[in-house]
């Protein structure tokens, strides 16, 4: 008897948990049942790569198959719930959750509260988790964007740069400093180039055509969890 209450009121918490986190899906647009069961992914961890793909992945899919999106983010936000310790679940029937606001979207913004979430497992990061993931399971796919020849045009740019600084430098300054300031201008046209065609870049316009693979999500994981 003394082990059955304990359980009793820690499953009652998490079914508020749920009830609760099921209302922002609401309010992003996801009408969600509430008696799914959680979503086959590995228990919360940290330092766990696995658990921050299959919450991205299961958010494509969401996108990719609306159909059964409801089905989906009910299973996610399930799981959401089930990770909560009992204290944070506890708070579910008590505590004032609002609609996140000012919360980025894209993929970007999907990791960073997943990532938040799988470190500290807060009733208000379950709440960032689950408005952000039903939000962009609306998203539609997208077909990708034509190439609009800005990467090339800041190639040219950089490279007309670096000739003018390296002419420039071989004219007004001795041999040594022209060699400096000429690699220092490369590196900085280098980290130009670098951040118009950087990952993050490239991610957002593979997620937003749903083309995303699990081997192309891990390292922008890896990148913003350090």
């Amino acid at each position: 008897m003394s082990n059955s209450t304990p359980m009793g009121l820690n499953g009652y918490a998490r079914r508020v948990a749920v009830h609760r986190l099921a209302q922002l899906a609401r309010y992003a647009g996801v009408d969600i049942p509430e008696d799914a069961d959680p979503a086959p992914i590995p228990p919360l961890a940290p330092k766990d790569p696995r658990v921050l793909l299959d919450i991205v992945m299961l958010v494509l899919e969401a996108r990719r198959n609306p159909a059964r999106r409801s089905e989906i983010l009910g299973a996610l936000i399930a799981w959401i719930a089930s990770n909560l310790p009992p204290s944070e679940a506890g708070r579910a029937a008590s505590s004032h959750i609002e609609v996140p606001r000012g919360i980025p979207g894209g993929i970007k913004g999907l990791v960073r509260a997943s990532i938040a979430y799988s470190r500290t497992p807060t009733l208000e990061n379950a709440a960032v988790l689950a408005y952000i993931a039903a939000r962009e399971s609306r998203r539609p796919c997208v077909k990708p964007k034509p190439s609009t020849g800005e990467p090339g045009r800041v190639r040219l740019y950089a490279a007309a740069s670096l000739l003018i600084v390296t002419a420039a430098s071989s004219l007004l300054l001795g041999p040594v400093e022209a060699l400096l300031v000429t690699l220092s201008a490369a590196v900085m046209a280098a980290i130009a180039v670098y951040a118009l065609e950087g990952p993050w870049r490239r991610a957002e316009g593979l997620w937003d055509s749903c083309r995303l693979t699990r081997l192309q999500v891990l390292p922008l994981i890896e990148a913003l969890a350090g």
